[in-house]
């Protein structure tokens, strides 16, 4: 037996024991990816990394062994709605040195961090393809002209639409998963990186206060912040027909969409909003994108845009799809089974197709109240292009996820910046 005193000390960490010698330290190794990412500030994906060590004595010739393998624990908890745009894999870079405790931050490198910078950085490639369907066409569609021939004297940029409705905690789903201000306090602060033109609504002067403050301190020109009073949007006037409606015997019950009448009244009212907002089209741009306040819920730590994705037909709708579509579903089945064809969150389209497309929707959420059947814009959708008589608007719906069709914006926009 060697001479050379060595003690061993176990320390309690997850998975792996930490072992100790007297010229030599093994330590363990937890690295995190630091991908430059807009969305949050570690990796997208947490993943933690692990150096699964061996008792052998840690000299150059055993050095194999004592680096054996890398084991990735990646489960993401949200993983359906974190954007993989820029997922990367770390790595560690590991040279043939001699093992001391002099070299081993030589040997065991932590990866090279991105900067979270506005710097020109190329991003990394989108390791998920999203893609828009092609989708049928209507009448209307093959009526409307092409991209050259309208909106000329129109930036070809994005004006981007949003609104916060206070509204008391409720919950989401299930009566266990509770939304409640501070969530959307948080999640808001995305938009203040959000570099297209910026038109958000609000119906509380506090929430008005705290927006224009948070878009105050970006120096950002192009943006707008615009205080309304909820009882002056057509959808919240329906408020008391809504409430009846819900308090019908056995109407269905589903959280929110049809227990809580006012977050019934402001899905509706987002397309007042968008109608609206083109109609003044303050910042003359040509197309218009929908994003709900609540729909980039992750720390930004860089700026970043939206821009017109590459296949983007723009006589049509840009929506998420997140369910098959049948035919001649009634208004009162895609009710009850609270059946979903296209995700609420996102709308992208040039000005005049998309204002056609908030014309009908509310046209549809009309006579849904007088037929006393109603829920959030999600069924009616579902509703509305089920139906034999289809809305004269095309949809061209974008693939996987429900979060698809901001992400394919996003990237379209970050490609833009790398090749100038």
């Amino acid at each position: 037996m060697s001479n050379q005193k060595y003690f061993l000390l176990l320390l309690w960490i997850p998975f792996v024991p930490v072992i100790f010698y007297k010229d030599n330290v093994i330590r363990f190794i937890k690295e995190k990816s630091t991908t430059m990412n807009p969305w949050q500030k570690t990796d997208v994906w947490q993943s933690t990394t692990y150096l699964k060590v061996t008792k052998a004595k840690p000299t150059s010739n055993s050095m194999n062994k004592i680096l054996l393998q890398r084991s990735f624990h990646t489960t993401p908890t949200l993983k359906p709605t974190i954007p993989d745009v820029w997922r990367s894999t770390p790595y560690i870079k590991v040279t043939k040195a001699k093992l001391t405790s002099n070299a081993m931050d030589t040997i065991l490198p932590q990866r090279s961090p991105h900067k979270t910078s506005t710097s020109k950085q190329k991003v990394p490639v989108p390791s998920e393809k999203y893609h828009f369907s092609k989708g049928p066409t209507s009448s209307y569609y093959k009526e409307l002209p092409p991209s050259d021939q309208i909106g000329k004297n129109l930036s070809l940029d994005i004006t981007v639409i949003s609104a916060y409705f206070r509204l008391p905690s409720f919950p989401k789903g299930m009566k266990t998963n509770m939304r409640n201000p501070e969530h959307y306090l948080n999640w808001m602060k995305s938009f203040a990186w959000i570099v297209n033109p910026l038109i958000i609504y609000t119906d509380d002067k506090e929430i008005f206060n705290i927006i224009t403050k948070l878009l105050a301190n970006t120096n950002r020109t192009s943006s707008k912040v615009i205080l309304i009073r909820r009882e002056d949007l057509w959808s919240f006037k329906q408020i008391d027909e809504i409430s009846k409606i819900f308090k019908q015997n056995n109407y269905p019950v589903h959280y929110p969409n049809t227990a809580i009448p006012a977050y019934n009244c402001l899905t509706h009212a987002k397309f007042e909003l968008i109608k609206l907002s083109i109609e003044n089209n303050t910042f003359h741009t040509k197309y218009f994108i929908w994003v709900d306040i609540g729909y980039f819920r992750y720390s930004v730590t860089r700026d970043f845009g939206m821009s017109i994705p590459t296949n983007f037909d723009e006589r049509r709708v840009g929506l998420t799809s997140v369910g098959d579509l049948k035919q001649n579903v009634t208004l009162q089945n895609a009710i009850t089974h609270n059946m979903n064809y296209v995700a609420g969150g996102c709308f992208l389209g040039r000005f005049d197709v998309l204002l056609t497309f908030c014309n009908e929707y509310l046209e549809f959420v009309r006579d849904a109240i007088k037929q006393k059947w109603v829920g959030v814009e999600q069924q009616m959708l579902y509703a509305m292009y089920s139906r034999a008589k289809k809305p004269k608007t095309s949809l061209q719906l974008c693939y996987p996820g429900w979060f698809c069709m901001g992400k394919l914006a996003v990237n379209a926009w970050e490609i833009k910046q790398n090749k100038h």
